[in-house]
């Protein structure tokens, strides 16, 4: 019976010391986790070795080290998120990359310059580079999609045609008659097609107006001023072609059956 009791008395002094030991391993792992946390790094100069050192010090204990003027406490002093290079090799990116210019927030090795040679606001190239690459090229953020960046005016024949859509208006005078011609081009999922009417008023005191409904297709950019187009129609006009220049509409109009020899070539200037 002693024996037994004694075994007892064995094996639960055994498990008691184990809890503890865990106990404390657990208060170890919070205690330095709070130390961690109220730590900074910072690269102190040692004047001794005439060296950059790496140290991990209280955040209380900046307040020491602020009088250094040698230490490197804010490693990012513009607040662009990359930070300054220094000999310690402290980087709180996971990237790796050092700032360009700790006193510029605009520079860092992931800025982007456009390439705008000629001035238009659309750029023909972009680079990602610490400074300029070179003349032409500017931190403001525009369009990639200059087609010739030596020559600004193409980018504004092409921007053009955007504005095609719209009401145009011309008249034509000689001495047997005035054609007037009053038309609006639409748009609708690409296509493009011009309606109205072309009124024609004859010296003996006849008239006769003509619906115009044309439908635009071939339609090429030449990037040299214009657009040029090809239309078909609708009786009695002839199929014709003509071209868009930046505010006004050119055609080519023949009337079947109205007496006009030929085509009238209209200059229709959009009105709104």
């Amino acid at each position: 019976y002693i024996t037994a009791l004694l075994g007892i008395f064995i094996f639960s002094c055994s498990v008691e010391p184990l809890e503890k030991v865990n106990n404390t391993l657990e208060l170890s792992r919070s205690a330095n986790k709070k130390q961690k946390k109220n730590k900074v790094d910072i690269c102190h100069y040692d004047a001794g070795s005439s060296s950059y050192v790496s140290l991990s010090i209280s955040v209380n204990g900046l307040n020491g080290h602020s009088n250094h003027s040698n230490d490197i406490i804010n490693f990012d002093l513009d607040g662009d998120g990359y930070p300054v290079e220094n000999e310690c090799g402290i980087n709180f990116r996971e990237d790796g990359l050092w700032d360009c210019d700790d006193t510029d927030p605009l520079l860092n090795p992931e800025t982007l310059w456009y390439l705008d040679s000629d001035g238009d606001g659309f750029a023909s190239a972009v680079v990602q580079s610490c400074f300029s690459p070179g003349e032409g090229y500017s931190l403001d953020t525009m369009p990639l999609s200059d087609l010739d960046d030596n020559d600004s005016a193409i980018q504004d024949y092409v921007d053009c045609f955007n504005t095609i859509v719209g009401h145009y208006q011309d008249t034509n005078e000689n001495s047997n008659y005035t054609s007037i011609i009053d038309i609006y081009v639409s748009e609708q999922s690409g296509d493009y097609s011009i309606s109205g009417t072309l009124t024609v008023h004859r010296n003996n005191g006849t008239s006769n107006v003509y619906d115009l409904n044309l439908d635009l297709h071939s339609i090429i950019e030449m990037y040299t001023g214009f657009y040029s187009f090809r239309y078909d129609n609708q009786f009695p006009i002839n199929a014709g072609s003509g071209y868009y220049d930046c505010g006004r509409i050119m055609l080519l109009i023949g009337i079947s059956g109205s007496g006009i020899p030929g085509f009238q070539a209209f200059s229709a200037e959009k009105i709104n």
